[in-house]
């Protein structure tokens, strides 16, 4: 959200730029909105390859979780695989089993 306001104020302060500079009024809303949709199409594939990424990394994750048997084992993955995705050391993961007790993993 936050990059998309300032794309539109990019855009609007070139408008404004241009319209001061003595171009007519519809060509400078015209450069305002060319110079949007331009900062639009740079700032979207990078945060369509960011999503893509985390979707791998977590498709890894299910996949590597369904091989895995032993519960001491499964809990020390588990929570690498979140350090992995977030970027961190330390992890406490808050569940709750079927029958509404709490428990947590730490790593």
């Amino acid at each position: 959200m936050r990059r998309l306001m300032g794309i539109c104020s990019a855009g609007i302060l070139t408008s404004a730029v241009l319209g001061g500079a003595g171009l007519s009024w519809p060509a400078s809303l015209l450069a305002g909105l060319g110079a949007s949709l331009f900062l639009l199409a740079l700032v979207r594939p990078a945060d369509v390859r960011k999503e893509r990424m985390r979707d791998l990394r977590l498709e890894e994750l299910t996949r590597s979780l369904e091989l895995i048997w032993d519960p001491a084992q499964l809990q020390s993955s588990v929570i690498g695989h979140i350090c992995d995705i977030f970027g961190t050391r330390k992890v406490a993961l808050f569940l709750r089993d079927p029958d509404g007790e709490r428990f947590v993993l730490r790593g």
